[in-house]
């Protein structure tokens, strides 16, 4: 990843120092933009405009003879030739269960997630004099209320976090400097914390890339550049199902699989390779949005869920990039149980 961009994002700087490398052995490679849009409905242009005057009735006619959207955006990038002392680089944190795995009741005033980048990860990544972290983006979707990066060297926490939104706006997303600069060394833990609101819900709320769903991520700029660009954690299917009432046995009978067995459907579960989740991820979505979205949630199912989350039932995630190929660590992670992060500013 180079550079991300979000709605209504400043431009972003970095140190004098510090610059991201387009080098002469990067010739002969493609950069990828990557875009989400967001139109639910479907509206073009001149349909929008119209719900805009709140008009009672759209004159389908007129309607019918518009374009739909043309997109203009981009990205501009300004190069020099005098290389900088020092390469720049980023590191995702954060929770990458983009599935139902993630799943957020509706109703609640505040829900709480937590996700780390292991201690392991870091100390076989990151080399003996650490990286200097010099800023941080906290990305969540439009239930988002708050998010933090944590550090924690041993048992000490180190303030503030690393990176910190306490009245997040999905609309006014920016990435902020971290004063002074912090260094992160091998074998320092970050927990990653997100808050959300589902007041507004009639249903449950998965994570996912679209608009419509959620995430909980911090992105760390620092220097120099190292291999690792993603360190977190991702939930487990089968503990998961557990949380929610539903059994791997009643789960194939609503799947593709009616006839397997329940041994063998339990060992399919409990797997967490990438490929076999994926398959299982895909299969299973509609069976459980179905279970979900038809079974009343009560107080006990909540609890069943949040008390999930609160034990860090997951697997962390390590990759690394290098020239070979990408190399991703799965390890079963459970990291010390800490209060949720408290703003200062508000204790008394």
């Amino acid at each position: 990843m180079i550079v991300l961009f979000f709605p209504i994002q400043p431009t972003s700087f970095q140190p004098e120092d510090v610059g991201l490398p387009f080098t002469t052995d990067m010739s002969g490679l493609k950069v990828a933009m990557q875009v989400h849009y967001n139109n639910p409905d479907r509206l073009s242009k001149a349909e929008e405009k119209f719900r805009s005057w709140k008009l009672k009735k759209i004159d389908t006619l007129i309607v019918s003879f518009v374009t739909a959207f043309v997109d203009d955006s981009g990205m501009r990038f300004l190069l020099t030739d005098k290389v900088r002392k020092h390469d720049s680089g980023s590191i995702m944190t954060g929770i990458f269960s983009l599935d139902y795995t993630l799943t957020m009741p509706p109703g609640l005033r505040n829900f709480h997630l937590s996700a780390q980048c292991s201690d392991q990860c870091t100390a076989s990544n990151i080399p003996p004099d650490g990286i200097t972290v010099f800023s941080s983006f906290v990305h969540m979707h439009t239930r988002g209320r708050s998010g933090v990066a944590r550090q924690f060297r041993g048992t000490e926490e180190i303030l503030p976090p690393l990176g910190a939104e306490l009245n997040y706006d999905f609309n006014f997303q920016q990435t902020r400097p971290l004063l002074p600069y912090r260094k992160v060394l091998p074998g320092d833990r970050i927990i990653v914390e997100c808050n959300f609101t589902t007041q507004q819900e009639t249903g449950p709320i998965y994570g996912g890339e679209g608009t419509t769903e959620e995430m909980c991520l911090v992105f760390l700029y620092y220097y120099p550049k190292i291999d690792l660009n993603t360190c977190g954690s991702r939930f487990k299917i089968k503990p998961y199902l557990k949380a929610i009432g539903l059994d791997s046995k009643e789960l194939m009978k609503q799947g593709k699989f009616p006839q397997m067995r329940s041994d063998v459907a339990d060992q399919m579960i409990s797997m967490e390779i990438s490929k076999a989740r994926r398959a299982l991820i895909q299969n299973f979505a509609s069976p459980i949005n179905s279970f979900l979205t038809k079974t009343p949630w009560t107080a006990k199912s909540v609890n069943s869920l949040l008390e999930y989350y609160s034990q860090f039932d997951y697997l962390g995630i390590c990759n690394v990039k290098n020239k070979n190929p990408e190399k991703t660590l799965i390890m079963n992670d459970k990291p010390p149980k800490i209060a949720p992060y408290a703003n200062p500013a508000q204790t008394c």
